[in-house]
């Protein structure tokens, strides 16, 4: 194994994603990547039909503060990559430009929708990826 990529929106069950993805690259050596997707911000719509998905900014204090975790349990070297738009579309297109080995998700993200067994993106990166993917309770 040699990348562990793991999408990361802040909420309880991503936060456990990453924490089991740093522990996971530790073992295996492997690079370990955090994502997180922004949404769009009003007004670049262009760039974002052009499928420009990096974000311009840098990280907020929260986002590091995913990145410092995954370091403090993990590998050292962790990375982050910020992205804008969509989060299925994001990621897949990331994951497909830099295949993982595996890829790993939280079940539930921090959206308000009713309870059900998979959140929408981890169900959508579940039937979509073209890697392994592991979802965390």
């Amino acid at each position: 194994m040699r990348t562990v990529l793991v999408a990361v929106d802040g909420s309880p069950t991503a936060r456990r994603a990453a924490a089991l993805a740093g522990e996971i690259s530790l073992g295996a050596k492997a690079r370990c990547i955090l994502v997180h997707v922004r949404a769009t911000p009003s007004g670049d719509w262009d760039r974002a039909a052009r499928g420009d998905q990096a974000a311009p900014s840098r990280p907020t204090s929260e986002e590091s503060e995913w990145l410092s975790e995954v370091r403090h349990r993990g590998p050292k070297d962790a990375e982050l990559v910020i992205l804008e738009g969509s989060p299925v579309e994001a990621v897949l297109t990331y994951a497909q430009k830099n295949p993982p080995d595996l890829l790993v998700c939280g079940r539930r993200g921090s959206s308000p929708t009713p309870a059900q067994l998979l959140g929408g993106v981890s169900s959508a990166l579940l039937q979509h990826a073209r890697c392994p993917v592991l979802v965390v309770p």
